[in-house]
């Protein structure tokens, strides 16, 4: 069944989970959350925890939570079965969608991240300058480190519990269409003004349109690629880019 309505932040969840970090309690994945990513950081070679601290995880999600908050969330409840499930998963799972275009216009998202900790976290001990607030979230989501360690927790939970060959066909088709979505960003942002005919984009990768839909979701989310119709009686679509740089926002692939 099928639902679309706003969902407020949960407090509970949120609490629970900023107290899990400051005592740096990790989950088993599928759930990946601030204090899971923040211990995979700390056992990053190198520099480890003097680019990024524990409160920079934590304000990402918290800003991720809200934005949901603010917008109308269409969701379905499914049941997946044993084959499908990773081990502790719960069969019931909800799939979120939602207008990417309203996600990124949520108005001062900074200073609703500031007010919900004055109002539910008051001795958290963050200091709430919305400026530098603004400033740990743009760094920490520009770096695109989140992806990266999440794809490395997932790794070593693997070892653990191998998954199906079946699944890792799966995976390679999620894989395979990261790398297509980012090739096709690379190219829109090589054109003259950043844009490109749809047919294009069709005959330069060899693919067809069904192709270029699967990818949608990654264009606009990670590489802020979107398309419009225009020309005579709107026939004609374009991708265009809304950012100057290629890089993805969330995660990367490739060089």
């Amino acid at each position: 069944m099928t639902f679309k309505e706003e969902v407020p932040p949960d407090i509970d969840k949120i609490k629970e989970v900023f107290l899990d970090l400051k005592k740096d309690i990790c989950h088993s994945p599928p759930l990946v959350l601030p204090c899971c990513l923040h211990h995979q950081y700390k056992r990053k070679p190198g520099k480890r925890g003097k680019t990024f601290d524990e409160e920079s995880f934590f304000l990402e999600w918290l800003a991720y939570e809200i934005r949901l908050s603010k917008i109308k969330v269409e969701f379905d409840t499914i049941y997946k079965d044993e084959f499908d499930r990773e081990p502790g998963e719960s069969p019931t799972t909800e799939i979120y969608r939602f207008n990417i275009r309203e996600y990124f216009k949520v108005p001062k998202i900074y200073k609703e991240v500031v007010d919900f900790i004055k109002k539910h976290l008051p001795n958290s001990g963050i200091n709430l300058d919305p400026e530098r607030i603004k400033m740990k979230i743009y760094r920490l989501r520009k770096s695109g480190i989140v992806n990266e360690l999440e794809h490395k927790i997932r790794l070593e939970q693997q070892k653990i519990n191998p998954i199906s060959p079946e699944k890792k066909i799966k995976q390679k088709k999620v894989w395979k269409d990261f790398k297509l979505a980012r090739e096709v960003a690379d190219l829109i942002r090589s054109q003259p003004g950043k844009r490109i005919k749809r047919k294009l984009l069709l005959k330069g990768f060899n693919i067809k349109v069904e192709d270029l839909k699967r990818i949608h979701d990654h264009l606009i989310i990670n590489y802020r690629i979107d398309f419009e119709k225009e020309g005579y009686r709107n026939k004609t679509i374009i991708y265009y880019s809304m950012t100057k740089s290629s890089k993805g926002r969330y995660w990367r692939v490739g060089k």
